[in-house]
C-alpha cells in the first residue's frame, strides 16, 4: 500500500472513531410520551442494592465490674466500642433503648460514651444499634454485663 493510501485509511479510521465516540457520549433522549422506543438497545436498570444488614459482632469491653470505669474519654464518659457490619453514619448505639451520642468509625465500628453513673449497679444492659431514619428497621442487640 502506498503512503497516501495508508494516510487516507488512518485519517478515515480516526474520523470514524471520533464520530463513534462523540455519538456514544450523547445522552439518550426519551421517546415522546405515549410512544415506546423499540429500537433502544439500552439494558434495563439494575435493581437498587439493598442496604447491608446491620449486625453486632462484639462489644468492647464485653463486661465491666460495677462502679469501675473503662476507656475513659475526654468528657469523662466510658467509651463503648461496637463492632459488626452494615453500620452507617446515621446509626446510634442505644443503652437499654436510650440513644447515645455515637461516633461512626466505619461500616464495622461505632463508639459511644456511657456516663460512669450508669455503671454503678450490677446487671445486664441491652446494647443495640438503631437507624433513626428507619424506625421499622431491625435493631441488632447484644448484652453488656455489669458484674459485682
Amino acid at each position: 500500500m502506498s503512503r497516501t493510501k495508508i494516510g487516507m485509511v488512518s485519517s478515515l479510521t480516526f474520523s470514524l472513531l471520533t464520530i463513534s465516540l462523540a455519538c456514544s457520549k450523547r445522552p439518550a433522549e426519551a421517546p415522546p410520551a405515549g410512544k415506546s422506543d423499540a429500537s433502544s438497545t439500552a439494558a434495563p436498570a439494575a435493581p437498587a442494592t439493598p442496604a447491608a444488614e446491620r449486625t453486632i459482632a462484639h462489644l468492647y469491653p464485653p463486661e465491666v465490674r460495677a462502679g469501675k470505669t473503662f476507656n475513659v474519654m475526654v468528657d469523662g464518659r466510658c467509651g463503648l466500642g461496637v463492632t459488626g457490619t452494615g453500620f452507617t453514619r446515621a446509626d446510634q448505639i442505644c443503652w437499654n433503648g436510650q440513644a447515645l451520642k455515637t461516633v461512626y468509625g466505619n461500616p464495622g465500628w461505632l463508639t459511644a460514651g456511657i456516663p460512669s453513673e450508669w455503671l454503678a449497679n450490677a446487671g445486664d444492659v441491652v446494647v443495640s444499634v438503631r437507624d433513626p431514619g428507619n424506625p421499622a428497621a431491625a435493631e441488632p442487640r447484644q448484652t453488656f454485663r455489669i458484674t459485682k
